[in-house]
């Protein structure tokens, strides 16, 4: 930010011009107020005020623009085999073709494969962050 006084007249007090630069994602925001057009600029109060009124304008006007280019992350489908399940207590385990286990529920089995599922079906499933961690959703039987 610059503050500048750079006319003296004689029957006039010093008209105050302010420059703002701020540097965002992207791009940058100049708010430059010549105000020599603005008599209540004589004042260094009210020409900062107003400066920085058109910035936080400016800086909606960029929120506006650029919130509708956030990218949404969809969770992927991945492959595995069911190596651990516990029927009674209604969950289980698959391990990944990277070989690390995924805790499941039965409940997240489509189309009521729950009940004929067995250790050794190879799945695809969606990994999602929970409380406790990630845990498979959307499972679904590709071979018995």
């Amino acid at each position: 930010m610059v503050v500048e006084a750079p006319h003296r007249h004689k029957h006039e007090g010093k008209i105050y011009n302010i420059r703002i630069d701020l540097t965002v994602p992207g791009g940058e925001i100049v708010i430059n107020r010549e105000s020599s057009v603005n008599d209540a600029h004589e004042d260094v109060d009210v020409a900062i005020r107003d400066a920085f009124e058109a910035l936080r304008r400016r800086l909606e006007d960029y929120a506006r623009k650029h919130s509708g280019h956030r990218t949404k992350s969809h969770p992927t489908a991945t492959q595995g085999r069911v190596v651990r399940l516990f029927a009674d207590e209604g969950y289980g385990f698959i391990e990944t073709r990277d070989g690390h286990e995924v805790y499941f529920q039965g409940n997240s089995v489509a189309e009521g494969g729950w009940e004929a599922m067995d250790v050794g079906f190879k799945v695809r499933f969606t990994e999602v962050e929970g409380k406790k961690g990630s845990h498979a959703h959307s499972i679904v039987v590709i071979e018995p």
